[in-house]
């Protein structure tokens, strides 16, 4: 009871922690600069392949059993208003989840790295010892393996979207794990061992899915922002700009929950192990 207590209340505390570095100059700027690149690289993708994926989807819902199948499946819901505009909204699903994967995948390579970096100069954790395994190879394998994952579950679950509230449910938990693995990887790679990793991994996991789910939580809000008005699908590639500077804030801020919250455990499990910390 005492070790559950404890882990709440570093839990508790690393969020608190991560709220007010978050608010600082600093990081606001790192929330920006993913979407210098990722935002614009998208906009103009949007704004060329809109009209054609746009007839791709309505030829798909005419001709094909899925399409068929979702116009059987919106029939008997209340969601008829919604058939109007079935085809952007289909196009925007398909979109939020690359975008928002893309955006992640950028912001875990370039810039969880500067935010780790920047606790480990600044914060309690300086003198942490540094085992130096990890590298951007290693980064970009677990980034990729496990959103490949995140890509496969998401498409296997599509179909379970269309049925409340399996969209409120379903991709949160795939946003959450997918962010469990990135960030606990990220964290640790340059400050844990092998053997350290897979036991905080382990000892942690309940307060990491956790985290997880509330970040992916967070990183759901967007999306139904995005889905919330008929406008969003004139102003798509605007509207995306601003969804994806969101984005990058969840992104951001769940990298700083991570951190504080693994540093803290790593430090932790050392001096519980007899390993002499120098300040």
């Amino acid at each position: 009871m005492a070790s559950t207590e404890k882990g709440v209340a570093v839990l508790i505390r690393s969020l608190f922690l991560a709220l007010g570095t978050f608010f600082t100059p600093r990081m606001m700027w790192l929330t920006l600069k993913p979407i210098l690149l990722i935002g614009v690289i998208w906009a103009v993708v949007i704004f060329f392949i809109w009209e054609a994926a746009l007839l791709f989807i309505l030829q798909l819902m005419t001709e094909s059993t899925l399409g068929t199948w979702l116009n059987d499946a919106v029939s008997q819901t209340s969601l008829q208003e919604w058939r109007a505009v079935m085809a952007p909204l289909l196009l925007m699903v398909c979109l939020i989840p690359l975008i928002g994967i893309s955006l992640l995948i950028y912001i875990s390579i370039t810039t969880v790295p500067h935010v780790i970096d920047h606790l480990s100069r600044r914060s309690r954790f300086q003198h942490l010892l540094s085992h130096e395994e990890g590298g951007l190879v290693k980064s970009l394998w677990e980034t990729v393996k496990v959103t490949l994952i995140a890509l496969i579950l998401l498409v296997l679950s599509f179909p379970l979207w269309w049925f409340p509230p399996m969209v409120a449910v379903i991709p949160p938990l795939i946003w959450g794990w997918l962010t469990m693995r990135l960030m606990s990887f990220d964290v640790l790679a340059d400050h844990a061992s092998h053997s350290e990793r897979l036991v905080l991994m382990s000892r942690c996991r309940k307060s990491l899915w956790v985290m997880g789910i509330l970040c992916g939580l967070m990183g759901a809000l967007p999306t139904f922002f995005w889905a919330g008005s008929v406008l969003t699908f004139v102003f798509f590639p605007i509207v995306s700009i601003f969804v994806l500077w969101i984005y990058s804030c969840v992104f951001i801020f769940s990298s700083l929950w991570f951190a504080y919250y693994l540093l803290q455990e790593l430090q932790d499990l050392r001096l519980s192990q007899g390993i002499q910390i120098h300040a």
